[in-house]
This record gives structure tokens, C-alpha cells and sequence, in this order.
């Protein structure tokens, strides 16, 4: 019955703790356009999320302090056009993370707010990073849209100490949450998803008051950026793999 499914998206909820808490009120929330089976698997797919790259995280930085010397000496050992092709993600390839991993409510979520990372300037929000780490890489993570791939800026791909700065030891939360007295306008008063985007999946577009305002879905956002971390880190593990052989 319903209160089955209100204690099952409760619990996905609950997982969540590097989420706002405006998201993890959202259950909560009678005036949702998603009915609570909906609510549900993209609840669920969430915390998969979370557990996927709590995963990857924790394998590749295993593999880069195993190889550490080799990855530092090929990078190295790169030229400028190398670096930034290996600090590049193409949107496609996000999109068939979604597909192979995620149900199809919460693959349109994800594409919507992958497509609001994409844009993050336009949409009018706050940064969205709570620590300092964090706020480095959104800062740097930029989109060439005529490519349609994401990339870090050239300058910081050119400093000493980029690698680690890219991808630190890993902490024991994957996300850190924002202290509930940090005064952030954003967390207080983040609004909820209206109703074009539960049925289309984009972003609202239309920022000419108040009341168009949408849910910013920023808890998603920060995990796909931190997706695109672990993939960097993929491509520059490839690098030693490839030098290896040569």
C-alpha cells in the first residue's frame, strides 16, 4: 500500500546524507508532480549512484597509489594537446553511464541535470560545493559545447601537483554536507521541481521570477561532477597503462 512505499522512499531517502535538506524532505512533499512510484526508483537509483562511486572511487585510488611514480612520470612525459584530451569527457559518454546503470526515471533525471552541469552558468544558481576541494574542481570543470564534452581549465591542467589536486585521498563520505548553520539561501530555500520538468526532463529555463524558479537538483549535480573526477582519473590511469607498452 501507500504507506509501504512512503517507508521504502523514506529509506532511499535517508541514504542520501550529502543531500539538502529541502531533497530529503521531498518524500514529505504532497504537491510533487511525480507519484511515489516514480519518487521511488529515482530515489533508489540515487543511492545506487552513491554506491557506485563510493566503488570506482575507492578501486581507482588504489590503482593510482599503486602506480603513482608511473602516472606522475607520464604525465609528465605529455605535451599540452595529450593532457588536455585526457582532461576532456564527451557527454555522450555520461549518458551511456545513465543508460547501462539506471532505471528510465532517473536516467531522464540525469540527463536533465547533466544538461544543467553543461549550462551551470545560465541557470542562475549558486555554486554548489560545500568544500573548498569541491568548489576548486566546479570552478575549474568547464563545457566546450561545440565539441559537447567536458573539460578542466587549461591552466590548472598546467600546474604542479594537478593530479593530486584533481583527485585527493579519498574522505570517508563521498559528498560532504553542508552544516545545517551554514546560512546558505540555497539550501534553505531551494524550490520544487515543477511540473515541465518531471514530465520532460530539462532544466527550467525560464529564470524571469520567483515563482519559475525549479528545484536545482543539486545534490545531482555534485555527483555527476564527481563522476567526471573519477573519469578523469580513468583516462590518466589509461596513460600509464598505455606508456607500459610502449
Amino acid at each position: 500500500g501507500l504507506s509501504t512505499v512512503q517507508t521504502d522512499l523514506s529509506k532511499y531517502i535517508a541514504m542520501c546524507t550529502d543531500a539538502s535538506d529541502p531533497e530529503l524532505k521531498e518524500v514529505e512533499d504532497a504537491e510533487s508532480p511525480w507519484p511515489y512510484f516514480v519518487r521511488e526508483e529515482v530515489w533508489k537509483d540515487r543511492v545506487k549512484f552513491r554506491m557506485l562511486l563510493k566503488k570506482k572511487r575507492k578501486q581507482l585510488h588504489a590503482e593510482k597509489s599503486k602506480n603513482k611514480r608511473e602516472l606522475l612520470e607520464a604525465w609528465k612525459s605529455q605535451g599540452g594537446k595529450v593532457r588536455r584530451d585526457l582532461c576532456s569527457i564527451k557527454v555522450s559518454r555520461l549518458h551511456q553511464f545513465a543508460k547501462k546503470e539506471f532505471d528510465r526515471a532517473y536516467q531522464t533525471v540525469f540527463v536533465s541535470v547533466a544538461r544543467q552541469v553543461e549550462h551551470f552558468e545560465e541557470t542562475e544558481y549558486k555554486k554548489d560545493s560545500v568544500a573548498k576541494d569541491e568548489a576548486w574542481f566546479e570552478s575549474s570543470l568547464g563545457f566546450r559545447a561545440k565539441d559537447g564534452v567536458f573539460c578542466m581549465s587549461e591552466s590548472d591542467i598546467e600546474e604542479a601537483g594537478f593530479i593530486d589536486r584533481l583527485f585527493p585521498e579519498p574522505t570517508t563520505s563521498l559528498l560532504p554536507r553542508r552544516p545545517p548553520d551554514s546560512g546558505d539561501p540555497d539550501t534553505k530555500g531551494e524550490k520544487k521541481t515543477v511540473q515541465a520538468e518531471a514530465n520532460q526532463g530539462k532544466p527550467n529555463e525560464d529564470r524571469s521570477g520567483a515563482s519559475s524558479e525549479a528545484f536545482s537538483f543539486r545534490a545531482d549535480r555534485r555527483l555527476i561532477r564527481h563522476l567526471l573526477r573519477i573519469m578523469f582519473l580513468e583516462n590518466l590511469l589509461e596513460l600509464t597503462k598505455f606508456c607500459e607498452s610502449c
